[in-house]
């Protein structure tokens, strides 16, 4: 069917068969197929020759191709008819017996559909717009002589005549009246938008063949047809001479009235129709139905609930009654001016959803709700604005599309007004209803129709459900949703099994995929045969070819813009889309709670009716277990979860408000708004008819919620597969740990330029105005920058006050800070900055220096350099833009150039970096060549001081009291400094300097990282990581959120900057961070849990005379078979090295040689012999240098009992005896009560 041989069918849409048949046979006689089609392909004799084995593999071919056509050839409601037929006649007789029932209905019936019988329907069928038409063939033929192709050919020409007519430019009125237009034979027409001249000769105008009455609204006549209406017989005496058949007028004895059902006569022609209702139509040109509102005028005075008024003085729509709105803006805010200068409030603006004469729905747009209105008003200028036309005549306003399409027509009433009543719908479903449990189920299936939920209780196919009654009310949620984001869907052809997986990225789909072939697999004891995709990128990449390849697969790629190829899964994924927009309106969800509603949709899905399994539900068919819907609840109703005693107190609430949103394997999933957090639990109180109230919640956004929102994107079908549906991407975690998810979307405020300084205050006192004053007069002392124009080829960066609340380690306030800084991303590389490295004090070198301090007992001191960016000379050109509040008047255009460093700029730290290094060099100091943050000054009498750089914090120690002093009156003179006075909280690091030694600890910080994760009211664990914990990358267990996972760890290793004892299992944890499981978040609990109960553990530095530098070495074999002891105890030598380094800086005695403790003999004989064993020949050259400093006595290795082996506590998890020993033996205790 390509090229110049390509033929086109219509799609069967199961109500066109006889002419798709037709087609269908043309198009397989076209290709040789038709034989094969209606008699099929007969089995191969088994002494068949090779000439009869030839020919009866071309039919099998040609048999495909057949079935091939024949699924092109359909939409996707008959494919699922035909889906499982294997041969082209299979289908064929399908289609068949499905839809040409009608032929043999009518033989058992004896109807004779004569040619007659079939003019006759096509006529009482017509539209009004062709019952003048309808007349003249009636008077003007022989219906027994006339054939359906004559009457075909007929009403063509009336509507290429018609058509024709469009083309004139129609008459433009506000309000259209009759207009009397002169004819050129003297005559006049009565003719309305649309309407035409005829000339009244030859055959005559519209098909009036032969003399006599007709009736043509449009031809040619006498003065009295301008009061002709539309829609009504006017008898008008043609001039036409065209010879004609006709035989005087059709007998209409046997036509049945549709309306009245009397004899005699069409229901067009009918008097007995009702006159308290009607609806309107005038179609003079087009018969458009679908702008046919059919508001139902009414003849009845008193007004009633439904009442609108129709007013030219009012500038909008406006409804009082809420109850009428399905889509209601109460932010919206207003007022309107009436008579008297008296004003009424505007509340709110919306849709209102109303019923059509014809049963279908449509919408009154832009309604203002008022709800001090008492009456309902229709602008008339609203109408006009939007593109309607009026016609006011005889006591009516009609209200009409552009094309003609009468919409309304009201009366004018007693009181002289224009008045109409309109079908509004007001849904229960939401409401009271509830209290039937019909509705209330209807609503626990996430709005399954009752069809299928009637069929759920008479079939038996789950336990718990009562009997099923469908109510009459229509439900707004199913209204609004069921109209025809990104997620992927497995489903199982044979039982109809779904299992649903949330991606971030199209690239995750072979992974996901991986991952449901081994759960399946294992579940049911099955291999994948065949998977059945679309084409799209992420199916037909090399990689997911290869894996379908290797494990045995049977890749089956759909053709292009043939969804019904698989239809299954194109079906499913509406069903589930549809299901979560019901769910998400019904009780006025945001959007982003979308990813979880699709998880619950397809929950309830597997749980419901399908047509390709009887009387059973998916979950049975797959499982063998008949499902219970005893736990469902409605969707986003209101939850009251129990809240435990062990993390509240006696006078907190027992119970925590939440939404429901999705079930996980014995409990509910929760999410609280208040907090933002998602949490599960299973004693949960429902209010399943209450929903949230987003109006009333000021601290969050509801466009900026933490759930996922996905997109739907791709569906793939297996075959012979099954298993438990809802497999979303992120799981949450356990009560009374709670995620927090990043925050979602951007904020839709409109940014406002401010006007002054004080436009940025962020507290009611006058700190940060304060604040800013003295960061503005620090550029200037410092002569940062200076006024100027912006050169053509130049950029300027915007810059922009940022406020901060420096705390002390008591978390008292300490001092308020007001920087500012510039938009440094909005710089380009290699045009405004060039290098940004800079470098600062490794951990290591910290706790070297307080180490040392401690053994000399040393005081540490602590300054601060006060806006230390604003020193480094700059070397590129940056120009930055006056800050806001802050410009120069009558020099609002220029900019700043920049001389200086300043905060914000990519190249700041490095410029600050490299002028504070030439200082230090300068005043004397020597700069360490292992770490290049310590710098050390000797004087005359070799006293020595010690200076370590973080930035812009400096601490420092010294064993000449004079040094110090005098090193802070030179820094003052030279920089705006802080002098802190002795070293207490530094990086988030708690110091305290007593006699005995030095403690450091991060307490405040544990403190508030249990808050943060919530964890502040666990209970207390005695270890770390407990003994004989496994973890793996790959496993059964469910994925958590990366980004949570990412936070907590870490958050954790910067607290093993003096809490070396989690360190072994923050290390574990941190493996796993691009795809934590459940498993990981359980160890990185119980690593808070410990922390719990020694939060306040100190790592303590002794003033002990002894100063020897020595280490332990140790590797978990068992755990990581990839490290043996002496790999590790190499790197354990280098490090020992850039620590003797650092003491040759500082001139410490160094004992030679340097002892490691290690804990295997076999290691200790591997240095110390330089033979290469056979056993050693496989480790990297690199780490012999281990046997070079043995032999040069720099190092030396010792053995030790693996009890009093202190790297165990970092290498393994322990026992609780030997676990506190070693931590002990590491200067890692609580800290003891001391003034």
């Amino acid at each position: 069917m390509n090229g110049s041989n390509q033929i086109s069918v219509r799609i069967l849409d199961g109500k066109n068969y006889n002419r798709w048949n037709v087609q269908m046979r043309v198009l397989f006689d076209y290709h040789e197929l038709l034989g094969v089609v209606e008699t099929g392909v007969a089995e191969l004799a088994k002494n068949a020759n090779d000439a009869q084995k030839h020919a009866h593999r071309e039919n099998k071919k040609k048999d495909k191709k057949a079935l091939y056509f024949i699924h092109q050839g359909v939409n996707d409601e008959v494919f699922e008819k035909i889906q499982d037929a294997t041969t082209s006649k299979q289908a064929w007789d399908i289609l068949m017996t499905a839809y040409k029932g009608a032929e043999k209905v009518k033989k058992i019936y004896g109807e004779e559909y004569t040619e007659q019988t079939k003019v006759e329907k096509i006529l009482r069928t017509l539209t009004p717009k062709f019952e003048h038409i309808v007349a003249a063939i009636e008077e003007a033929h022989d219906l027994s002589q006339m054939t359906v192709e004559e009457l075909s050919g007929s009403l063509e020409a009336h509507e290429q005549r018609m058509n024709e007519k469009r083309t004139e430019k129609p008459i433009e009125q506000a309000f259209q009246s009759q207009v009397s237009i002169k004819g050129n034979q003297g005559g006049e027409t009565s003719q309305k938008h649309g309407g035409s001249r005829g000339r009244g000769r030859g055959r005559g105008f519209y098909f009036n063949k032969g003399r006599g009455n007709h009736n043509n609204n449009y031809g040619v006549g006498g003065d009295d047809q301008e009061k002709s209406n539309f829609g009504h017989r006017q008898n008008t005496r043609g001039r036409s001479r065209g010879r004609g058949r006709g035989r005087g007028r059709y007998d209409k004895s046997h036509v049945e009235c549709y309306s009245c059902h009397k004899r005699g006569h069409y229901s067009s022609e009918c008097r007995y129709k009702e006159n308290d209702q009607k609806a309107h139509y005038v179609q003079e040109e087009d018969d458009n139905e679908d702008h046919a509102l059919l508001m139902v005028t009414s003849t009845n005075e008193a007004s009633n609930y439904h009442t609108w008024f129709l007013d030219t003085g009012c500038t909008n729509h406006m409804c009082g009654k809420k109850e009428f709105f399905v889509d209601l803006d109460e932010s919206y805010r207003s007022k309107v001016k009436f008579a008297y200068e008296s004003t009424i409030p505007v509340m709110g603006k919306g849709r209102i959803l109303i019923k059509l004469k014809n049963g279908d729905h449509n919408y009154i747009s832009d309604v203002f709700y008022m709800p001090d209105m008492k009456s309902n008003l229709l602008s008339l200028g609203q109408f006009l604005e939007r593109g309607y036309n009026m016609l006011l005549r005889d006591n009516q306003l009609s209200i009409s599309y552009a094309k003609g399409t009468l919409i309304l027509k009201a009366p004018l009433s007693k009181n002289r007004m224009f008045r109409v009543d309109i079908a509004s719908e007001v849904y229960t479903c939401l409401s009271a209803v509830l209290k039937d449990d019909s509705w209330l189920w209807h609503l626990h299936f996430g709005h399954l129709n009752f069809r299928s939920l009637k069929l759920l209780a008479q079939e038996n196919m789950v336990k718990g459900l009562p009997s099923i009654n469908h109510p009459e009310q229509l439900c707004e949620a199913c209204t609004l949703g069921k109209h025809s984001r990104y997620f992927l869907t497995f489903i199982d052809d044979f039982t109809r099994k779904i299992w649903v997986y949330l991606l971030q990225n199209k690239s995750e789909v072979l992974s996901c995929f991986k991952k449901f072939k081994a759960h399946v697999e294992r579940q049911s004891g099955h291999c994948i045969q065949i998977l059945r995709t679309d084409g799209g990128g992420e199916y037909t990449s090399n990689e997911f070819h290869e894996y379908c390849g290797e494990q045995g697969i049977q890749h089956q790629v759909t053709c292009p813009y043939t969804p019904q190829h698989n239809g299954v899964a194109e079906r499913k994924n509406r069903t589930i889309m549809d299901m979560v927009r019901s769910i998400l309106k019904a009780k006025g969800l945001p959007n982003s709670f979308w990813g979880e509603a699709v998880s619950c949709s397809v929950y309830l899905l597997n749980r419901s009716p399908t047509r390709s399994l009887q009387n059973v539900t998916p979950v049975e068919a797959w499982s063998g277990f008949k499902p219970s819907v005893k736990h469902l609840k409605v969707f986003g109703s209101i939850a009251f979860a129990y809240v435990p005693a062990q993390t509240r107190t006696k006078l907190d609430d027992r119970g925590e408000k939440t939404i429901f949103v999705g079930y996980t394997r014995g409990g509910f999933k929760l999410f609280n708004p208040v907090t933002n957090k998602v949490i599960v639990s299973r004693d949960v109180t429902f209010a399943e008819d209450e929903a949230w109230r987003w109006d009333l919640d000021t601290n969050n956004d509801s466009q900026r919620r933490s759930v996922t929102i996905l997109e739907e994107d791709s569906q793939v079908t297996t075959t012979n597969t099954n298993e438990e549906a809802v497999a979303p991407s992120y799981t949450t975690p356990e009560n009374p740990m709670t995620q927090t998810l990043p925050e979602a979307g951007r904020s839709r405020r409109q940014r406002q330029p401010p006007v002054t300084l004080q436009d940025y205050e962020v507290t009611s006192d006058d700190a940060n105005d304060d604040d800013g004053n003295l960061e503005m007069k620090a550029i200037e002392k410092n002569n940062t920058w200076e006024l100027t124009d912006l050169p053509q080829d130049q950029k300027a960066i915007d810059v922009k006050w940022v406020f901060k609340t420096k705390m002390k380690s008591n978390g008292e306030i300490e001092t308020h800070k007001a920087r500012l800084v510039a938009r440094g991303f909005e710089q380009r590389p290699g045009h405004d900055y060039q290098e940004v490295f800079s470098p600062v004090a490794r951990m290591e070198t910290i706790r070297f220096i307080i180490a040392w301090a401690a053994q000399n007992q040393w005081k540490i001191n602590q300054m601060d350099v006060k806006s230390a960016f604003l020193n480094g000379p700059l070397e590129e050109e940056v120009f930055v833009r006056q800050p806001p509040g802050i410009v120069k008047e009558g020099s609002e255009d220029k900019v700043y150039r920049l001389k200086k460093a300043f905060y914000g700029l990519k190249q700041a730290p490095r410029a600050w970096n490299k002028y504070i290094d030439s200082f230090f060099v300068k005043a004397g100091f020597k700069k360490c060549p292992s770490e290049h943050a310590l710098y050390v000054k000797f004087n005359e009498s070799s006293d020595i001081l010690i200076l370590c750089l973080y930035v812009d914090d400096l601490i420092f120690t010294s064993n000449s009291t004079r040094m110090i002093e005098d090193f802070k009156r030179f820094m003052m003179h030279e920089f705006e400094m802080t002098d802190l006075g002795l070293m207490s909280y530094f990086l988030g690091i708690e110091v305290m300097q007593r006699e005995a030694g030095i403690f450091i600890c991060q307490k405040r910080y544990a403190s508030e990282l249990l808050r943060r994760f919530h964890m502040h009211n666990c209970n207390p664990a005695r270890t770390p990581v407990e003994v004989g914990t496994k973890l793996f990358k790959e496993g059964d267990d469910v994925r958590v959120n990366p980004t949570f996972f990412k936070q907590l760890v870490g958050s954790l290793r910067y607290l093993t900057c003096t809490r070396l004892d989690i360190s072994y299992g923050v290390g574990l944890i941190s493996k796993f961070m691009e795809s934590p499981r459940q498993s990981h978040l359980q160890v990185s609990k119980r690593i808070m849990r410990y922390l719990k109960g020694t939060f306040d553990h100190v790592l303590f530095y002794s003033s002990s005379s002894n100063c020897a530098l020595v280490g332990y070495s140790d590797s978990d074999w068992g755990g990581d078979l990839d490290d043996p002891e002496y790999v590790v105890v190499a790197s354990s030598a280098c490090q020992a090295i850039w620590l003797q380094s650092l003491k040759n800086q500082v001139r410490v005695p160094i004992e030679e040689p340097m002892k490691i403790f290690v804990d295997n003999i076999s290691t200790i004989n591997l240095a110390k012999n330089p033979v290469q064993h056979g056993r050693s020949k496989h480790i990297n050259i690199r780490f012999h240098y281990l046997q070079d400093l043995i032999d040069k006595r720099v190092i030396e290795l010792k053995y030790c009992k693996s009890e009093n082996q202190v790297a165990d506590i970092l290498t393994k998890p322990l026992k609780y005896e030997a676990f506190v020993k070693l931590k002990s033996m590491m200067g890692i205790s609580a800290l003891p009560n001391q003034d």
